[in-house]
């Protein structure tokens, strides 16, 4: 696939296509820096891993990206330095389908913006924050017939899920694991859910 690394910031990935490899785009700060990047009109397909995976990089714009078929999460954003905060990730308008595990997860990950996008048929969740995935926004997407839930938040406190679609799946928004001061606010569910909050 494509990876950054080693202090790669301000840089522009556009419409490039990753097909069949461990991960479709990688940025991997390590230990400095991967900030300020925009991953933007990409194609990831059929990774072995995630179809975009951003490790301890902040301010980055992925935008209007489609990435399907991978063996676990379309997107996933994993900040283990918990020491030194940047602005959150932006995730805007992509297409994220059919994927083994989760659309999008966040772990440990704050501040992020996950906006106007169509997550479907992943087998675990929509989008999945857990574990001090804190203070993100979730907004203006549609979540259609992922296996588990819409959105799910474990573990993580003080997020917003707001205007989003859910159709065709069990549950549309849970809180579990001592999830607290999150905010669920005009939300549309239909299909088969059988238990929503």
């Amino acid at each position: 696939g494509i990876s950054m690394s080693s202090a790669s910031s301000n840089n522009v990935l556009d419409g490039n296509t990753a097909d069949t490899n461990e991960f479709g785009i990688f940025l991997n700060a390590g230990t400095t820096t991967c900030d300020s990047n925009t991953l933007r009109n990409n194609f990831t397909r059929g990774s072995t891993s995630h179809g975009i995976y951003i490790l301890d990089a902040k301010n980055n714009l992925i935008d209007s990206n489609t990435t399907t078929g991978n063996t676990s999460n379309g997107i996933y954003i994993y900040d283990q330095d918990v020491t030194f905060e940047l602005p959150g990730n932006r995730v805007i308008g992509n297409t994220v389908k059919t994927n083994s595990s989760s659309g999008i997860r966040l772990d440990f990950a704050e501040s992020s913006v996950i906006e106007g996008k169509v997550i479907q048929g992943s087998l675990i969740h929509g989008v999945y924050l857990l574990t001090a995935a804190d203070t993100n926004a979730i907004r203006n997407n549609k979540i259609l017939s992922n296996t588990r839930a819409g959105v799910y938040i474990s573990s993580a406190n003080s997020n917003t899920v707001i205007q989003i679609d859910i159709c065709c799946i069990d549950t549309g928004v849970w809180l579990d694991g001592s999830s607290r001061f999150n905010s669920v606010s005009k939300y549309n569910i239909s299909g088969y859910a059988v238990n929503y909050l």
